[in-house]
């Protein structure tokens, strides 16, 4: 894909009336580019990955055919070690890398905090402050 920059230079040198062969020779752009972004609509922004993502360019990922699988596994059971789903996404017919997979699996679990942890916080946060006593948190880490 020719980036947006060099699609708004060949629109500008269009627009001051530049022959299309001239175009292609002074940009290093290819004739028939240069007809075909002729044909296309203006350059509003210069963003190319948000316009390759738009226009879905690019070959999709070799784990987008098991996205659906990964996601109804982590839904059954979420906290399934991710090693347990690459085992079974390769029994489907996965063959690529276990991170690429691994990464998927963390964007689809539930980003759920550590209870534990955030109650331990607040304790220590509430006690700092003054709203509780060091004595009464050490009666309930007894408990």
């Amino acid at each position: 894909m020719l980036g947006l920059l060099k699609r708004h230079e060949v629109e500008i040198l269009l627009k001051a009336g530049h022959k299309r062969t001239e175009i292609a020779r002074l940009t290093g752009v290819s004739p028939n580019s240069v007809r075909r972004i002729a044909g296309e609509g203006p350059i509003t922004h210069f963003d190319d990955a948000a316009e390759r993502r738009k226009r879905r360019i690019g070959r999709p990922g070799v784990l987008e055919s098991f996205r659906k699988l990964i996601t109804h596994t982590v839904g059954k059971q979420a906290d399934m070690p991710s090693v347990e789903i690459l085992r079974q996404v390769r029994e489907a017919g996965y063959r690529g890398s276990k991170t690429a997979l691994y990464a998927l699996v963390a964007s689809v679990r539930a980003n759920k905090p550590d209870t534990k942890r955030k109650q331990a916080f607040e304790w220590m946060s509430a006690v700092q402050q003054g709203a509780i006593s060091r004595s009464a948190l050490e009666k309930c880490r007894r408990r």
